[in-house]
């Protein structure tokens, strides 16, 4: 009867090294010398490498988060009217509702918070929504140890937490959820822990 190698391999109880290329090992036998023993052949073994996630784009090309819709209401910096330092830029035009928002870069999305139902101005007297921490329906994304970027306000998210997203991959649509005086998408960048003025990578 002809037995496969992985048969013949158990028969004989050999134990193999670590290195996929390794004979096996054989005990020593009483056998004269001149007695030659047939190699087993053992095919190399090729494991399929452990992916949790493609690769993320390390380039340094992003791409402007609103497809078609360029105009800023405000700018990174200082806003007097909300005595406030504004983290990111405010975009925002007619006919921007409900346009699609993109991952500016590629990454994994580490927060995908929804669930905010007060879309629309916050203003003439209507309460502050204060879901998801005033940003209403937003999105934030890891591009690699160091940066990130973050979109709110979003009509409604269509990604989830440890997704992986490609740069121009729609990600959600503008909406005016959370702490909002009108229609516009905030977005923002962090690197290494600092805030700094989007305008720097998107364009």
């Amino acid at each position: 009867m002809i037995r496969t190698t992985a048969e013949r391999v158990t028969s004989e109880k050999v134990t193999y090294a670590t290195e996929p290329t390794a004979r096996p090992t054989q005990a020593p036998t009483a056998q004269p010398t001149t007695t030659t023993t047939a190699a087993v052949t053992v095919p190399p073994t090729t494991a399929a490498p452990v992916v949790t996630a493609p690769p993320v784009d390390d380039s340094s090309d992003w791409t402007w988060p609103v497809p078609g819709f360029k105009n800023i209401t405000s700018p990174f910096g200082y806003r007097a009217e909300f005595d406030e330092f504004h983290k990111g830029i405010d975009i925002s035009s007619d006919g921007i509702y409900g346009q699609p928002v993109v991952a500016a870069r590629s990454g994994i999305v580490d927060i995908a918070a929804g669930g905010c139902t007060h879309d629309y101005p916050k203003t003439n007297g209507v309460k502050t929504c204060s879901c998801n921490g005033y940003f209403g329906n937003y999105v934030q994304i890891s591009h690699d140890s160091s940066t990130y970027s973050r979109y709110g306000h979003m009509r409604e998210i269509v990604v989830r937490s440890g997704q992986y997203v490609n740069k121009g991959d729609v990600i959600g649509y503008v909406g005016c959820t959370g702490w909002s005086t009108g229609t516009h998408l905030h977005f923002d960048v962090n690197v290494n822990g600092q805030w700094v003025d989007p305008l720097n990578f998107v364009k």
